[in-house]
């Protein structure tokens, strides 16, 4: 992944279920064109970005909740000083989980659902 500048990601928590990091960016720092094995959300908690897909250039403010298949591509840029928060799951993804017959809609052991009948609406 090129970044420029950028200061180095402070990881929160880190178990199988998922990761959570923070990442400071300060105006004009970049991270390229990259995707993750995993599901990415992320959270821009102050400043401003931009997050560039393979589709569109959206500029999202503080509050902004974006969130990334496994393996899609994108590129963030600080418009503004900016800290994001960045949860990836499951930690590490498991490349082949669906290929091999798994379940890509598995919850971890400690998430919940609502019962199946409350999904269907």
């Amino acid at each position: 992944m090129a970044t420029v500048g950028r200061s180095k990601p402070r990881v929160l928590f880190s178990e199988p279920e998922c990761r959570v990091v923070v990442i400071d960016l300060r105006v004009g720092e970049e991270m390229g064109n990259h995707a993750v094995h995993e599901r990415a959300v992320i959270e821009v908690l102050s400043g401003r970005i931009a997050m560039t897909s393979a589709v569109e250039t959206i500029d999202c403010e503080s509050g902004t909740l974006i969130t990334l298949e496994p393996g899609e591509h994108h590129a963030v840029s600080a418009l503004a000083d900016s800290r994001l928060l960045l949860v990836l799951a499951p930690w590490p993804a498991k490349k082949n989980d669906t290929e091999a017959g798994g379940d890509p809609h598995h919850l971890p052991r400690n998430a919940t659902a609502p019962p199946e009948d409350e999904t269907r609406g």
